[in-house]
């Protein structure tokens, strides 16, 4: 099999307001590979969206790297990207074109000719069900259409590298499975790579399923691999009478099952886990049913272990590493913030100590309801509302607080806008105050006709009778150019 994306030791660190160091992706290992569609399953803030951004370019990652289709996305992004197709979590589309125009823009920024262009956007439109809106702007959308659209873009061009970061989300059934049955067809030639919350939607799509936690891939495989490691078999659920004898019950099952484990008890239902033996469990099932009324059961069924089940076993497992760390850097001194609070714990109380760790006595119960009482009053004292001129001051320190933490996380720009014109203004006014105004004025300038040159005037004159006025004028001039 032919990697397509191939991921080593890939961390991210984000710096808080406070400067301490978030890791949001740590030490990442993971191999996608061409033809297989890689399904990325975690819980909110588990890490997929930030994986998927340094796969894209959007964030660097702060160690390790990664490569798409052969190129390493540190030293070559510009070759990495031109295999890509992205179908990111928000719908990031241009309200000022239509459905068919994003199509045929992203196509030719993909690098095909006008004709492939309107080829591929006819074959989409229809795959995706968008023909009816192909004239519609982005932004006459509904929320499904839009994510139809952002699958469509991510596939055109014959990007060979596909990330879709919960191309489903927003999409009714009937759509969902439509989105289903086009990553289906697509992936055949594509390395596909999808994040989802749906397990049901994992199963279906996912060669190779990744579960993220806490920002680490903590086990990837198919999903049999996956069914086989954390899953506890077959579940075989037993609904009771009243009378009915628990023990009984598991000395039956165990005569068929000798690898067999009681999970659960609710009531008058018991589930079973049987982990081998599959060719006795028709046996078993058969002896169940003609046994009914002398074991005390009134209905009988069993199922595989779902995705569902082998997430929270993972789950688990990671809140029991958690606490088990947890627990070591406490026992090496070192002070562990997650205590629960006081109010939570009612029949203890922590006191600090010196050393800065937290010991825990016991003080006895609680009056619960009194307790519960006080508190609710409490409540009640706090959540009075305010009026008139105390509202508004409520809401004048509420405001100042949000615009200082709003320049305290922007203060490039508050230097930007603020600080540097106040500081050129100061010291324009102190560099005018130090100049000598008497430097810079004029002398006093006498005016005088010296100052002008002589012009030469023109004096016509077609009357005969007043030749002799002409040149008078004439001896005129000649007396002032003289003087």
């Amino acid at each position: 099999m032919t990697p397509g994306i191939k991921i080593r030791g890939l961390r991210k660190e984000f710096k808080t307001l406070n400067g301490v160091v978030k890791v949001a992706v740590e030490n990442v290992n993971l191999t996608c590979f061409k033809g297989h569609c890689t399904v990325l399953l975690g819980h909110n803030g588990a890490g997929k969206t930030t994986t998927m951004s340094m796969l894209t370019g959007i964030y660097a990652p702060s160690k390790g790297y990664a490569e798409l289709g052969g190129w390493n996305i540190k030293t070559s992004l510009k070759e990495a990207r031109s295999q890509l197709g992205l179908c990111p979590q928000q719908n990031t589309l241009f309200s000022e074109l239509s459905v068919k125009e994003h199509l045929i823009f992203f196509a030719r920024l993909k690098g095909l000719s006008k004709k492939e262009a309107k080829k591929e956007t006819k074959i989409f439109l229809q795959k995706l069900l968008l023909s009816e809106k192909k004239n519609r702007y982005g932004s006459e959308l509904s929320g499904g259409m839009k994510r139809k659209l952002c699958l469509a873009i991510a596939l055109i061009g014959g990007s060979k590298i596909v990330i879709l970061d919960e191309p489903s989300s927003g999409l009714d059934p009937e759509s969902r499975r439509w989105v289903w049955e086009i990553v289906q067809e697509e992936r055949a030639s594509r390395t596909v790579l999808l994040s989802t919350h749906h397990m049901e939607e994992a199963e279906v799509l996912g060669d190779r399923i990744a579960i993220m936690a806490n920002g680490k891939v903590f086990c990837c495989g198919s999903l049999l691999f996956l069914k086989n490691k954390f899953g506890n078999g077959y579940t075989l659920s037993v609904e009771g009478k009243e009378d009915v004898d628990v023990s009984n019950l598991e000395n039956t099952i165990a005569q068929y099952i000798t690898n067999t484990k009681l999970e659960s008890i609710d009531g008058n239902f018991f589930e079973f886990s049987l982990f081998s033996e599959t060719e006795k469990f028709p046996k078993l099932l058969e002896h169940l049913a003609k046994e009914k009324e002398t074991l005390g059961i009134n209905h009988i069924g069993v199922s595989l272990t779902t995705l569902e089940q082998v997430f929270f076993r993972v789950g688990e497992q990671i809140e029991e590493e958690t606490k088990y760390l947890n627990e070591s850097t406490s026992k090496l001194g070192i002070t562990n913030k997650s205590f629960e609070l006081e109010e939570s714990r009612p029949n203890e109380a922590v006191n600090e100590n010196v050393a800065g760790t937290k010991e825990i006595r016991e003080i006895g119960t609680w009056d619960l309801e009194a307790n519960q009482k006080k508190n609710f009053n409490n409540k009640l004292d706090k959540d009075q509302k305010l009026y008139g001129y105390e509202l508004t001051f409520q809401r004048f320190k509420s405001l100042m607080k949000k615009k200082f933490l709003v320049t305290k996380r922007k203060w490039p720009l508050f230097i930007i806008q603020s600080l540097i014109p106040v500081a050129i203004s100061i010291i324009c006014i102190v560099v005018n105050s130090l100049m000598n105004e008497d430097d810079f004025k004029e002398p006093t300038r006498n005016l005088t006709l010296d100052m002008f040159e002589w012009t030469n005037s023109s004096v016509e004159c077609n009357d005969l009778s007043l030749i002799s006025l002409a040149h008078s004028y004439i001896d005129q001039f000649e007396t002032i150019r003289h003087q």
